[in-house]
């Protein structure tokens, strides 16, 4: 969780001024490898709803399943791909 945190305000601020520099991206793209891609699915499901104007994709490699069970629900119930 100290990655996801670290990382999380960082994430979000680069998105926000992206977004306010580029009006033409409709996908954003999430991935990571390892620890990297469980942060990449809780990175993905925060983005997902606090952009939902854009597509987000979450692409992971050898990742350990982050998160509960309602985690879980949640991360399925929405289409990154």
């Amino acid at each position: 969780m100290q990655q996801y945190e670290g990382l999380k305000q960082n994430a979000l601020s680069y998105i926000d001024n992206t977004l306010k520099k580029e009006n033409n991206i409709d996908e954003i793209l999430i991935t990571g490898h390892s620890l990297g891609g469980a942060v990449a699915a809780l990175l993905g499901v925060l983005v997902s709803e606090r952009y939902s104007e854009s597509v987000t994709r979450v692409v992971t490699f050898g990742s350990p399943t982050p998160g509960n069970i309602e985690f879980q629900r949640l991360f399925n119930s929405r289409k990154y791909f």
